[in-house]
């Protein structure tokens, strides 16, 4: 637990307009607020392929969206379902997290649920309201760097403060 702990005084964040990348052992974390645009998939891409040279196993990936966060549209849409295209040879694990409980929210979950049922991607993947459901969830999929599960809740919690301590430092 010390070293999950030491790690989050490491942290990096990549900031590209309203979407942050950072890291927690063998996971990319993305928090998205605002308007997409085509430079942060670019970004997103140009990182994953960086960060997954490291990873040998593959990565597990956290995606945020937070409340007010305009819907994709067509173009961005294709943007996003070309990096989940591209990767699925090493995605482990994907855990989307839609926070709120507005109209908005529920919607972009259910809508987003219903493409993850037709997609059938070859990992396992879930959408969720809040980020601690999200952590607790994608936690047993996380290994370390060198291809190690962690132990119990440890994954799922250290991913939550990973979190918390990115929108804390942005």
């Amino acid at each position: 637990m010390a070293a999950a702990a030491e790690r989050q005084e490491m942290l990096d964040i990549v900031k590209v307009g309203g979407m942050r990348i950072a890291t927690f052992e063998d996971c990319i974390i993305t928090t998205w607020s605002g308007d997409a645009e085509l430079v942060q998939f670019t970004s997103l891409e140009d990182f994953t392929l960086t960060f997954a040279a490291g990873c040998a196993h593959g990565i597990t990936l956290l995606v945020v969206v937070e409340p007010g966060t305009p819907f994709l549209d067509s173009s961005q849409r294709r943007q996003a379902e070309g990096y989940y295209e591209r990767f699925q040879p090493i995605l482990r694990a994907v855990a989307h997290v839609v926070e709120g409980g507005n109209l908005w929210s529920v919607t972009a979950r259910s809508v987003m649920t219903a493409m993850r049922l037709v997609q059938r991607r070859p990992y396992p993947i879930k959408v969720f309201s809040d980020v601690a459901e999200g952590a607790e969830w994608l936690g047993p999929h996380i290994k370390t760097k060198s291809g190690e599960k962690l132990v119990g809740a440890e994954a799922g919690n250290a991913l939550l403060r990973t979190v918390v301590n990115v929108r804390g430092r942005t």
